[in-house]
């Protein structure tokens, strides 16, 4: 499926956060983490932090409005 055509532009798109996700890695893994404080690859990392603590937020909210108490399980992995 990755060689389809169909694909491309998916797998074009991704090509961003898998360097972003790499070189962060390797960065917190070589304890030059910091240095990458204000850079568009850092930022891309911030947005999409910020991103899912949304897509948390909403998930646990609608958890709430339907009660039983999931959304208390959620509470420990939220940023």
């Amino acid at each position: 499926m990755i060689e389809r055509p169909e694909y491309a532009a998916h797998r074009e798109a991704l090509g961003r956060f898998d360097e972003m996700v790499d070189t962060l890695s390797l960065a917190k893994a070589s304890g030059t983490l910091s240095s990458f404080a204000g850079t568009p690859i850092f930022a891309l990392y911030e947005a999409g932090a910020r991103a899912q603590a949304a897509i948390e937020r909403t998930l646990a909210t609608q958890l709430a409005e339907a009660g039983g108490g999931r959304e208390k399980i959620l509470a420990r992995w939220m940023r």
